[in-house]
């Protein structure tokens, strides 16, 4: 959720450490790596049976190098991974990645593949990355007792793979002349595994597709064409115009490699009609969000409908806290951030976003009808503001939310990581009283599965009026993160499974029972 310097909240580092000191001591559980067996080796976000096993694998058995092979070592050798019919170089990314937390380096790389190529069995290929010094040596930060179980991702940049079938594999300049010459209802298609470094945004213009030979998912992201940003440059890697459409792309922000620039984002979808992305790996922006979706009411995207589904969004290497020396208390990343008046956002992943999940902004003068639906989203080593957020920012006039759904949409944290506030529909738990009010959201049967999240807040109404706000299950483990709700009139109620501001004039409607409290512009460390 883009905060500029006006709504920029910073609570002094002194506060926030107290806060994080009085949270409970909680047995060491390599949340991330959990996380990151799923996204890195199976390409998608874990279910919650298995993640609820790998947590109490750990709990039992502990972590060191032995107990994390033991638990990693199935997920390179199970069935899922044999039916993703990856080919040796696209199995050994996802080796290095998962196991090593890093690109590979072009003399192993080349070493391990010919190996392969000559007959080693993979399941002694895998063994050998476990059985590795340099995993020995991994494993002493996977398992640190600190933080919050996060260890973000080496900084090592991209390596070109082999690519075995057709499409194209040319440079940023000659691809973008591509896509130029493509028109309207044209296609640009990328070969499996080709690699594009940019240095300046792409844009896919109006009409056009870019997508990977033979439309990999998500799942098989190790076979996606994959766009790598290569420098600092303070625009979006990628643009996509009014009815262009990006599939089956990797589009990768490289964050540990370039560095952090607010503005360096992933995607931004430049409003229209038709407007698609789909089936997309969105991994490690550099900026404050991962994707964004403009509408009306930023620089006038007039936005008649825009297609976001079935991506996966990984943050692992963003921020939640203000960073030793850091001139920037915003270095945090959004997972999906929604201005578009008209969008489906259906069935996406979000994975360790720092910011919110998925926020759903105000849409001023038009009216914000988009549907938010059926997303998972993840804390699992990096905590974050909120999981879904209604967001209509600043102002003094009324943001209007009819027609509005947010709805079934599941998240959970892990035990060392929260949300401030699970589901926050309106925002002056982040701005106050310069809040700007919404009106007639819907935001219905949200839940969190059979797992919980840690949070102060479950679900805060504060911010929106004529809210529709019913059915919504948040288990929430209520832990002081940040101090939010903090009504001065009811000092001593500091965490709430539901909170609405009624009483002050903040939140009005149809909403289920909760705590009559005000949110005083509470979030933030």
């Amino acid at each position: 959720m883009r905060q500029t310097a006006l709504h920029r909240l910073l609570i002094p580092l002194a506060f926030s450490t107290l806060i994080l000191a009085a949270l409970p001591v909680r047995a060491v559980v390599p949340t991330q790596w959990i996380a990151k067996m799923y996204t890195e080796a199976l390409g998608r976000i874990p279910d919650q049976s298995g993640w609820d096993n790998g947590v109490n694998n750990f709990n039992s058995a502990g972590c060191n190098a032995a107990t994390l092979k033991s638990h990693g070592q199935p997920f390179y050798l199970s069935t899922e991974y044999s039916n993703l019919g990856y080919d040796n170089a696209a199995r050994l990314l996802t080796l290095y990645r998962g196991v090593l937390n890093r690109e590979p380096d072009p003399t192993g790389f080349n070493s391990n593949l010919n190996a392969l190529n000559a007959g080693t069995s993979w399941s002694t290929m895998v063994g050998q990355f476990f059985d590795s010094s340099e995993f020995a040596t991994l494993a002493g930060t996977i398992c640190s007792s600190s933080g919050t179980g996060s260890y973000s991702f080496n900084s090592r940049a991209a390596m070109a793979l082999p690519v075995t079938t057709t499409g194209f594999t040319g440079t940023q300049a000659q691809l973008q002349s591509a896509l130029n010459s493509a028109g309207s209802g044209g296609t640009v298609t990328l070969a499996q595994k080709a690699l594009v470094t940019l240095t300046s945004t792409l844009d896919i213009p109006a009409g056009v597709t870019l997508t990977t030979y033979g439309a990999p998912g998500h799942n098989k992201y190790a076979l996606m064409g994959r766009l790598v940003r290569a420098s600092t440059f303070a625009t979006p890697m990628v643009t996509v115009e009014p009815g262009a459409k990006l599939l089956n792309v990797w589009v990768d922000g490289a964050r540990t490699n370039v560095g952090y620039g607010d503005n360096e984002i992933n995607i931004e979808v430049e409003g229209g009609t038709g407007t698609t992305v789909s089936n997309c790996l969105i991994s490690n922006s550099a900026g404050w969000s991962s994707f964004h979706a403009l509408g009306t009411a930023e620089w006038n995207h007039v936005c008649g409908g825009n297609t976001i589904t079935n991506n996966l969004v990984t943050a692992y290497s963003s921020t939640h806290y203000k960073q030793t020396g850091a001139t920037d208390i915003s270095q945090w990343t959004d997972g999906l951030s929604i201005a578009c008046e008209n969008a489906d956002v259906e069935g996406n992943e979000v994975v360790d976003a720092t910011d919110v999940g998925i926020v759903l902004f105000r849409s001023n003068p038009a009216v914000q009808t988009s549907l938010v639906k059926n997303n998972k989203i993840l804390s699992a080593g990096n905590p974050a503001y909120g999981g879904i957020t209604l967001d209509p920012l600043t102002g003094t006039d009324q943001a209007d939310y009819t027609g509005s759904s947010v709805q079934d949409n599941v998240m959970w944290t892990g035990p060392r990581t929260h949300f401030d506030i699970a589901l926050s529909v309106g925002t002056r738990p982040w701005f106050g009283s310069s809040a700007r009010k919404g009106s007639g959201a819907s935001v219905t049967g949200n839940n969190t599965g059979t797992l919980s999240v840690i949070a102060d807040s479950g679900i805060a109404v504060s911010g929106m009026l004529n809210a529709y706000v019913q059915s919504n299950t948040i288990t929430t483990n209520l832990q002081n993160t940040c101090n939010c709700p903090n009504d001065p009139a009811h000092p001593t109620i500091t965490t709430v499974n539901v909170g609405a501001s009624v009483s002050s004039g903040w939140a009005s409607g149809t909403i289920q029972p909760y705590t009559d409290v005000l949110y005083a512009q509470c979030v933030g460390h």
